[in-house]
């Protein structure tokens, strides 16, 4: 995912470089400007990273909400049920995918409210981490395409299921939803 940011990021720079010839200093600085937020966007990523691979991490919620606050949400954490520490792999995967689900909510809903529910039930804890449709322009970004396909990688390895698709009803409809359920 870093790889994939850093060639975006190239690719802007190389933009802007070109257009610096044309004098079209407004196309220069709107690469520019996605440039910069796309690193801002990939620290962010690799802090999370570092911290998911960290051996010494936190706790799955508390690793959850310092995540989600780092993306610029508060308060919109539900947790139900008892809490309870989970192995060191279902919580590195479960943070793994809401990683992924809150980037793409930043990258393709910006603006957008962001709803993250974790659930402990008796045999298993499912996470659902819900967006509403984008309330700003969209900057296009540089993306894999491989979310998804990683998060359904990491549920079925863990021997779970995950389901994503967009929001067709209610007040985040034109959103999208990801909840992935992990068996204990």
């Amino acid at each position: 995912m870093l790889a994939h940011s850093l060639a975006g990021i190239n690719m802007q720079l190389e933009l802007a470089d070109a257009l610096i010839d044309t004098g079209d200093l407004a196309k220069v600085r709107e690469a520019h400007d996605r440039a910069h937020s796309m690193v801002k966007e990939s620290l962010k990523q690799a802090q999370w990273t570092v911290h998911a691979l960290r051996e010494d991490s936190l706790p799955l919620l508390q690793s959850l909400a310092a995540m989600i606050e780092s993306s610029g949400h508060r308060d919109v954490l539900t947790v139900d049920g008892t809490v309870r520490e989970l192995p060191a792999r279902i919580n590195q995967n479960l943070l793994r995918i809401a990683q992924e689900s809150l980037t793409n909510a930043a990258r393709h809903a910006p603006g957008g409210t962001v709803r993250v529910e974790l659930v402990f039930d008796a045999a298993s804890t499912t996470l659902s981490i819900r967006n509403g449709p984008q309330t700003r322009e969209a900057t296009a970004g540089v993306g894999s395409g491989m979310g998804l396909l990683g998060m359904r990688e990491r549920v079925a390895l863990l021997g779970g299921a995950i389901t994503a698709g967009p929001v067709v009803e209610g007040a985040e409809r034109g959103g999208w939803q990801v909840r992935a359920v992990i068996p204990e």
